[in-house]
Parts: structure tokens; C-alpha cells; sequence
């Protein structure tokens, strides 16, 4: 499923740790998906971009839910995150690897 088309422009403001700030035109994509393996168990994907002449942006989540008992399940996700043009210092690629219990009310 596509949540939404490409909307420019887009205003790309950033306040960073070290007080400087930075604003920007750009252009923005996100796309959600999920596809539902069996009748407890789920993948999603959430990706978005930001398109821009410096520091673009590219970001995805994969997870993979399970529902255990009720209304308790475990979700274990990757996160990825691409700074074209991160701050001195630092890097360009950032991961996350998560595991999670969930409860639903």
C-alpha cells in the first residue's frame, strides 16, 4: 500500500544538538506496507525519503510481528537510517535492531 504521493515542496527544517539550524526545500516519499503470513503473524515495512541538494535523508523499518497469548505479541525490527551529508563527526549509516513485547488494549 502507497500512503501518499510525492509532495514538493517540502520544508525541511533542523534544529540540532549544537544549536545550529537548518532549513530547506525537499522533496518527501514515504511508503507503508504490510503483508499479513499467517493469522499471528505479520511483516511491515516503513520507508521514507527526503530528497534534497545537501544532507538527504533515507530511512526503513522491517518488523516482523507475532502475536503470542491473547492480546501479547513480540516484534523484532531492523531500523536503517542513510544521511547523505551527516555533521562532522559523524557517520553516514545508522542501524537499529530491536526486540519488543507488545500488549494491546
Amino acid at each position: 500500500m502507497w500512503d501518499e504521493p510525492w509532495r514538493m515542496p517540502t520544508l525541511r527544517h533542523t534544529a540540532f544538538t549544537d544549536a545550529t539550524v537548518e532549513s530547506s526545500e525537499a522533496a518527501r516519499r514515504s511508503v507503508n506496507f504490510g503483508w499479513q503470513l499467517t493469522r499471528s503473524a505479520s511483516v511491515s515495512q516503513i520507508a521514507s525519503a527526503y530528497l534534497q541538494h545537501y544532507n538527504s535523508t533515507v530511512s526503513g523499518t522491517t518488523a516482523l510481528n507475532a502475536r503470542l497469548i491473547g492480546p501479547l505479541a513480540a516484534q523484532l525490527s531492523y531500523h536503517v537510517q542513510y544521511e547523505s551529508m551527516p555533521p562532522v563527526g559523524g557517520v553516514s549509516t545508522d542501524t537499529t535492531s530491536r526486540a519488543s513485547l507488545l500488549y494491546s488494549f
